[in-house]
């Protein structure tokens, strides 16, 4: 069997772009559910997501450009752990 160290956590959530505030704001009760903003949901039956919201901004921690979704797990992955 092999042995696995986890050295850090990171989190890029509707809630927020870090471990410590995603987690406060989940205590806290919050829900990162709101009406969509990426695109106009209007075609749409469903109007709400939980969406990562704009002020995130990966270029600080990704080094090439992505896909968004493939930059949030990218970004969190590198974080470095708060909690």
């Amino acid at each position: 069997m092999r042995r696995v160290v986890i050295t850090g956590m990171g989190a890029v959530t509707p809630l927020g772009n870090d471990l410590p505030t995603t987690w406060r704001r989940l205590l806290a009760g919050e829900s990162g559910v709101d009406t969509i903003k990426a695109f106009d949901p209007s075609p749409f039956p469903v109007q709400i997501a939980a969406e990562v919201k704009d002020d995130y901004d990966p270029s600080g921690v990704v080094a090439r450009p992505t896909t968004p979704i493939s930059a949030g797990p990218m970004t969190a992955a590198n974080l470095p752990s708060m909690l």
